[in-house]
């Protein structure tokens, strides 16, 4: 996983900053992960970057994450966003197939200013 500052405050993040969302996935009370859209600096007007993307080991290979994106997407076509656009590293490597058969493709390069120096894997998907 990848941490920022921001990861101690996405509650004030999100509820801050216009045409973004966070969703929980919860089961029987237990958070089993969340993840989110947000307007990254210097991204293209018409693209948001899913962003902290977050699951338990227990939640992997059950649907929650895909549930998650897909709930995401949702949200970037009710704001008005034509592009959704995600970093990754090669570690995730449950994740990327996922992004793959969700429709997003890779990209050259990192778009906007994310910070995440990280990160070697650019995706978008348009929506």
């Amino acid at each position: 996983a990848y941490y920022d500052d921001a990861t101690d405050h996405l509650h004030e993040l999100f509820s801050q900053t216009p045409r973004s969302a966070y969703f929980v996935a919860e089961e029987a009370g237990e958070v089993l992960g969340g993840g989110g859209i947000f307007p990254t600096e210097n991204l293209p007007a018409d693209t948001v970057e899913l962003v902290k993307l977050y699951l338990l080991p227990a939640a992997r290979g059950r649907g929650v994450g895909k549930a998650l994106i897909e709930q995401c997407l949702q949200a970037a076509r009710a704001q008005g966003y034509a592009h959704v656009y995600l970093e990754t590293t090669e570690e995730l490597t449950q994740a990327i197939p996922l992004y793959e058969k969700l429709g997003f493709v890779y990209l050259p390069a990192a778009l906007g200013n994310s910070g995440h120096f990280g990160c070697q894997i650019w995706m978008r998907k348009p929506l």
